[in-house]
């Protein structure tokens, strides 16, 4: 069973945690403190999480 951490973060692709080799830092507004570093997707990732939504509506839609 896997922990939940609030400083690090990762991109979730098909259930699974990718890295990315782009970040952004997150800034709490109340503190304009800098207190993670969240990833950015790339547009690959972001193709894949597409066509895996698509396949799993598609696939929802035959079962229902």
């Amino acid at each position: 069973m896997s922990t939940l951490s609030f400083d690090t973060f990762a991109n979730i692709l098909n259930g699974v945690a990718v890295d990315s080799p782009t970040s952004h830092d997150v800034i709490n507004p109340a503190t304009k403190q800098k207190f993670a570093t969240a990833p950015v997707a790339t547009e690959k990732q972001l193709d894949e999480a597409v066509v895996h939504r698509s396949e799993e509506r598609r696939v929802g839609k035959e079962c229902s």
